[in-house]
């Protein structure tokens, strides 16, 4: 599905996966769950890794923070808790307040989030 390399400024975030027909979100990652992912795309002696985190979504778990993506049809939750192949699909940011300093980040103070799309050749 996708990879995600983001510098969140240490503020609280997260990531869904929605399917587009029914709006619904079918998985969420929050970014204190990945905290240090990203330190192996850097160099060793950069000092600002630890600002960053990088998560997939997939639909199988496999190395790093990972979240699982299911499928729609047969889904035995109903077809609500799943996107399937080929359905149209977005991935919706969201930056909270700091739970110590009940402050948020100044949107020009953002680097916003990108997702990277990854398909298999045929």
């Amino acid at each position: 599905m996708g990879l995600i390399i983001t510098k969140p400024g240490r503020q609280f975030t997260n990531a869904g996966f929605y399917g587009e027909d029914k709006i619904n979100g079918v998985s969420v990652i929050y970014s204190p769950e990945c905290e240090g992912s990203a330190s192996e795309f850097f160099p060793k002696d950069y000092n600002e890794s630890e600002n960053y985190y990088v998560y997939k979504m997939g639909r199988k778990r496999s190395k790093g923070c990972s979240e699982i993506i299911p499928y729609s049809t047969k889904n035995p939750q109903g077809c609500c808790y799943g996107v399937d192949n080929n359905q149209k699909a977005f991935i919706g940011f969201r930056l909270y307040l700091n739970q110590k300093t009940l402050i948020g980040p100044a949107p020009y103070d953002v680097i916003w989030d990108k997702a990277i799309l990854f398909k298999k050749k045929r």
